[in-house]
């Protein structure tokens, strides 16, 4: 009785909002770009913009590889996912089995998807 549409559009939020997450995860130079980050009503730092700019020219493309995404997704399933997904199916009462089907898909999933976003980051980037 419930509206598929909707169903499969909810879903296709919800993944987009797991890859955002994911991508932190996976590339490690995302945390690079708020310490060039300013305060509010403040000015940037001209030497941490320029050292900013010297790292990511330097480094933004390391571990750029579809393994390493892999990895990092796969941490990410067993060390977020993972735990999530057994407190609901202990408080619903859920076996080994439920949780194990689950948890082992939403962790292929990632696996997945931090391969992808790891090497899609180095497609996108300028040259």
């Amino acid at each position: 009785g419930m509206n598929m549409a909707l169903v499969f559009i909810v879903t296709y939020i919800m993944g987009l909002l797991l890859s955002v997450a994911l991508s932190s995860t996976v590339i490690h130079q995302m945390h690079l770009f708020s310490l060039a980050t300013p305060e509010p009503n403040t000015q940037p730092n001209p030497v941490v913009t320029k050292w900013l700019h010297d790292s990511l020219t330097l480094h933004a493309t390391s571990y750029r590889r579809y393994r390493h995404g892999a990895l990092h997704g796969a941490i990410f399933g067993v060390f977020a996912l993972l735990p999530v997904i057994s407190v609901n199916a202990l408080f619903e009462r859920k076996g080994f089995k439920y949780i194990a089907i689950n948890a082992g898909f939403w962790i292929v999933c990632s696996v997945i998807m931090g391969a992808i976003i790891c090497h899609w980051f180095v497609l996108t980037m300028p040259q």
